[in-house]
């Protein structure tokens, strides 16, 4: 089985696109990728049969999408990220443990926790190159995807 993760920002990309591609071109959040961006990381994604995710991510996404709040302005956002997070595996993480990590004070919470729990079965997908390079550097698979913007 092929396996990918993506990061925090790729899961709001990949979010936001899929509910419509018009919100690439309006959101914050994701000013530095382009429709041809996203349109490349659903094709990414499409060659692999399964999406692993932590906690810790998706929250972080649930909070960039302002899924809570009152001022969210567009309801098909929040229903497309309901519809994404039910097809992704969660991994069980320790918060605990991941802090204790040499590494969690550069990086934090929820990438401390990708550095702590890729295995050999999973590529992750970033768009944060030191964060890539670190992955690489512990030799776990990862690819750097590079917004056309930056």
């Amino acid at each position: 089985m092929k396996v990918v993760s993506i990061d925090t920002n790729l899961l709001v990309l990949y979010c936001l696109g899929k509910a419509s591609e018009k919100h690439i071109l309006t959101n914050k959040r994701v000013q530095s990728y382009t429709i041809e961006d996203f349109r490349f990381l659903s094709e990414f994604l499409s060659n692999f049969d399964q999406i692993v995710s932590t906690p810790y991510s998706l929250a972080e996404a649930s909070n960039l999408l302002n899924v809570s709040s009152r001022r969210t302005s567009d309801w098909f956002v929040v229903q497309t990220f309901v519809q994404i997070i039910q097809g992704i595996e969660e991994l069980n993480v320790s918060s605990q443990h991941v802090s204790l990590r040499a590494d969690f004070a550069s990086f934090g919470l929820a990438d401390s926790a990708w550095l702590e729990y890729l295995n050999d079965n999973i590529v992750f997908l970033s768009a944060d190159e030191a964060l890539v390079n670190s992955v690489t550097a512990i030799g776990k698979k990862a690819e750097w995807f590079r917004p056309s913007k930056q």
